[in-house]
């Protein structure tokens, strides 16, 4: 399949640059695939289901190396590529796969550095400084989410969906957070929570967009609706007066 054509990224609608589409192949499904991994398990994390919890920690390895390392490849393949907002989106959330995934290591003392207990760095989680401090890296991502969501609105559905869950989830954990360091663990809980549901949608989103570039990469004969929005806010074209007709 011709790499060149919007059809084979449905991320992206602008045309590849200088033909390197032809020469490479389709980076966003690595990309895809890195987010769909990492949002998916962290959701099911912040629900408990099936016992689970600790924030996420078990899956560290998956941040560094799915969400991190693929997400920050396909971003920068979709640079050399010349796709400006995939290469901004993906790069986004690589870097913050890698900063939570380091939050969550000891060896960077992240949590460590607030431990009333030299002897004991994981107390440093329950402080209220540690908790107030960490939320406002999410509220801040949240805004990032924010302005993903406003570019795809001119991508397509299955894409706005992934970008306004990803939004509310970083406000849902901020507040969790801040009600941690205020002292409040039931309301907390049911903010987590409320955010792994959120991210669960993410996730599921996700997948189906890697679904749909797996059908579309080998020329599946069913082809997945993404719900195209490449004419959704079009601008209005604008004639002077003294146009010739």
């Amino acid at each position: 399949m011709d790499q060149s054509k919007s059809s084979d990224l449905p991320l992206q609608n602008l045309e590849v640059k200088l033909g390197l589409g032809k020469s490479f192949g389709n980076p966003s499904p690595i990309a895809v695939l890195g987010l769909a991994i990492s949002v998916s398990t962290l959701g099911c994390d912040l629900m408990g289901w099936r016992g689970a919890g600790g924030d996420g920690a078990a899956s560290t390895g998956a941040f560094f190396f799915m969400g991190g390392l693929l997400m920050l490849l396909g971003g920068f393949l979709e640079f050399i590529l010349g796709n400006t907002f995939p290469f901004f989106l993906f790069c986004g959330y690589g870097g913050w796969w890698l900063s939570f995934g380091a939050t969550l290591q000891p060896f960077y003392a992240a949590y460590g550095a607030y431990s009333p207990d030299v002897s004991d760095p994981s107390k440093g989680l329950q402080t209220a400084g540690f908790n107030a401090s960490f939320a406002f890296l999410l509220v801040f991502m949240g805004i990032f989410s924010f302005a993903c969501f406003l570019g795809s609105l001119k991508v397509h559905i299955a894409l706005a969906v992934v970008e306004l869950s990803l939004t509310i989830v970083f406000a849902l954990l901020a507040g969790a957070f801040w009600e941690v360091a205020g002292g409040n663990a039931s309301t907390a809980a049911n903010l987590q929570t409320a955010g792994g549901a959120f991210l669960f949608v993410a996730g599921m989103a996700s997948w189906y967009i890697l679904f749909a570039l797996t059908f579309a990469s080998v020329g599946f004969p069913v082809p997945l609706p993404v719900g195209d929005l490449s004419g959704f806010l079009t601008k209005r074209k604008t004639y002077s007066s003294d146009t010739s007709v």
